[in-house]
C-alpha cells in the first residue's frame, strides 16, 4: 500500500501550507510598502488596485479614532480565547476526552480517566 506523504502528515503538510501562505503575504508587504509611496496606487485591472494605506485601527480600521484601548482590548479577548481553549485542550487530554456529565448513580473509571 503507497500512501502519499500528505496523506500520511497532515499536520506537516497544513503546517507547511500556512507558512508558505504567512512568507507569502509578509514578502509582499514588505515590497509593496519600499516600492510604491504612502497613497500611490497601482490599477491591475478596473476593479482591482493596490494601494499602500496605513491601517490605524483593526480589521478596516474599525475603532481607529477610539483613542489606544482597544488595543488592549483585543489583547484581553485573545488572552482569554486562547486561556479557555488551551485550559480545555489540557482538560481532555488529562481526563481522555470525558467531559460529558456522569449519569447519576454511575461511578467513573478513574483508569480510564472518568471525572466524578
Amino acid at each position: 500500500m503507497n500512501v502519499r506523504w500528505t496523506q500520511r502528515y497532515q499536520r506537516w503538510t497544513w503546517l507547511a501550507a500556512v507558512s508558505v501562505l504567512l512568507f507569502a503575504d509578509q514578502l509582499s508587504k514588505s515590497y509593496f510598502s519600499t516600492t510604491l509611496e504612502l497613497g500611490e496606487a497601482i490599477k491591475v485591472n478596473e476593479w482591482f488596485n493596490f494601494v499602500h494605506v496605513l491601517n490605524t485601527g483593526a480589521a478596516f480600521s474599525l475603532l481607529a479614532d477610539a483613542g489606544g484601548w482597544q488595543r488592549w482590548f483585543f489583547i484581553g479577548v485573545t488572552a482569554l480565547v486562547v486561556g479557555v481553549r488551551t485550559a480545555g485542550s489540557l482538560g481532555r487530554r488529562i481526563c481522555g476526552g470525558r467531559w460529558r456529565r456522569q449519569p447519576r448513580g454511575s461511578r467513573p473509571d478513574w483508569r480510564r480517566g472518568g471525572l466524578p
